[in-house]
């Protein structure tokens, strides 16, 4: 149960964030493609269970995909695993920094997001 949902979420936060790029919306754009992967990135280690002891957080999350799927599953290229926090960072600026989002950090980070969401897709077929 948890598996698809998080799956359903992840699909929800994608579809989001390209909504939010056309409507020029970068901040909002930045935060939902981190929300889309890290989604993709609980419902695939609920897949393999790879499960926390107490929570989904995103320190959690974040070294899950650096170590355990980029390094030991190889699920995803290596550069994922920067990508991942670059994307983070960028959701950072636009929630928390007195910066925006630009309209180049939003479309990079979709762009990391729908590879680095279909992959993990494409992995759990």
């Amino acid at each position: 149960m948890e598996y698809s949902t998080y799956w359903a979420k992840a699909a929800e936060s994608l579809a989001t964030a390209e909504l939010c790029l056309e409507r020029d919306w970068y901040n909002s754009c930045a935060n939902r493609c981190y929300y889309a992967m890290f989604q993709s990135a609980i419902a695939v280690l609920i897949g393999l269970r790879a499960t926390p002891v107490e929570h989904w957080t995103h320190k959690y999350v974040a070294a899950s995909v650096a170590g355990y799927l980029v390094k030991q599953r190889k699920l995803l290229p290596s550069r994922f695993g920067a990508l991942y926090r670059e994307v983070e960072n960028t959701r950072h600026k636009g929630d928390y920094d007195p910066m925006s989002v630009t309209q180049r950090e939003a479309s990079k980070a979709l762009r990391i997001a729908q590879e680095f969401v279909a992959i993990l897709r494409e992995a759990m077929e």
